[in-house]
């Protein structure tokens, strides 16, 4: 609903405390929580998105129909901020670096605000390699 109240918006963040209200067990329970099936939906209402900061839950990534899933392609996007998001032992890195580049396949700058004990350079490694296959 945001998205298509503000199609012009090119910067959006969407946390919901304060930092200095910052509770670590609070923070990382917090609902609700965007999904992965948000990320299309921004795409395709805003064109002109920049930087986008979003708490999200990637605990299930949906699963590619057949053919692949179609998503609106959004090449503006250079800023994406994952937060409040636990990666579990069997999260399916390519899945979700496949998801996050079909929606966004621009991004320069990929942040996962999720505390010290969870490592995403394996997300942000998968993300890269789709887009070294593109130029």
């Amino acid at each position: 609903v945001i998205a298509k109240w503000w199609p012009e918006i090119e910067h959006l963040g969407l946390w919901t405390r304060p930092v200095e209200a910052f509770d670590y067990p609070t923070y990382f329970t917090m609902q609700p929580r965007a999904t992965l099936a948000s990320l299309p939906v921004f795409a395709r209402a805003c064109p002109r998105l920049r930087v986008l900061s979003i708490p999200m839950d990637i605990a299930v990534i949906l699963e590619p129909v057949h053919p692949p899933m179609v998503a609106p392609s959004q090449p503006t996007l250079a800023s994406l901020t994952v937060g409040c998001s636990h990666k579990g032992e069997g999260t399916d890195v390519d899945g979700l670096a496949e998801y996050l580049f079909r929606s966004f396949p621009s991004i320069e700058n990929m942040d996962f605000d999720c505390g010290e004990e969870t490592s995403w350079n394996d997300v942000s490694n998968a993300y890269t390699r789709l887009r070294g296959r593109l130029l």
